[in-house]
């Protein structure tokens, strides 16, 4: 069984969103699994590369990660897409030497208010272009759900940034869709 975990907030950094399955004593055994790490500032690419450095996924034995990362660089630190794309690529490369044998999709950072579109644009760009290129390295496109390029306005972001119920609908039932396919290769 696969189910989406789609509680996205400014306080939290989502790796992956997937199932998990428990054993008696508690324990992730998951065939695809999620991280899900609280922080007290905003979640942005070096936090999450502290949790992966400093053993936080040492029991995890997981199939998928799904990365999304990414946004609150741009507004909280102000940082170019070249530092995103960077912070992305390393947390790709920490998340493959720890689990070689592990698929990481890379989600695209989903569109914002028109000030950072710009940059979510070029950094999605060559998010895709890096995961093209690298082993067991995917990315997903969830701009369309989220963004109508016709108009050329968000949708299902309220805040111009956190989902809705129908947008994370939306965005959880591809992932799945992604997700079960990859399983089954």
């Amino acid at each position: 069984m696969v189910r989406v975990c789609t509680h996205l907030h400014h306080r939290s950094i989502l790796i992956a969103h997937i199932a998990t399955r428990r054993d008696d004593k508690h324990n992730i055994s998951a065939t695809h699994a999620y991280v899900h790490a609280h922080t007290r500032t905003s979640a942005q690419c070096a936090n999450v590369m502290y949790r992966l450095t400093h053993n936080q996924l040492q029991k995890l034995k997981t199939k998928v990660f799904w990365l999304l990362i990414g946004t609150n660089d741009f507004s909280a630190l102000q940082c170019s897409s070249d530092a995103v794309t960077a912070g992305n690529i390393a947390i790709v490369q920490q998340l493959q030497k720890l689990r070689p044998k592990a698929r990481v999709v890379i989600n695209s950072i989903l569109p914002r208010d028109s000030a950072y579109m710009d940059l979510i644009r070029q950094t999605n760009k060559r998010l895709n272009c890096y995961a093209q290129q690298t082993e067991n390295v995917d990315y997903f496109d969830a701009t369309s759900i989220f963004y109508d390029d016709a108009k050329e306005e968000l949708q299902h972001l309220p805040d111009e940034l956190h989902p809705d119920a129908e947008g994370a609908r939306a965005w959880g039932k591809q992932i799945v869709q992604r997700v079960e396919e990859i399983l089954k290769e």
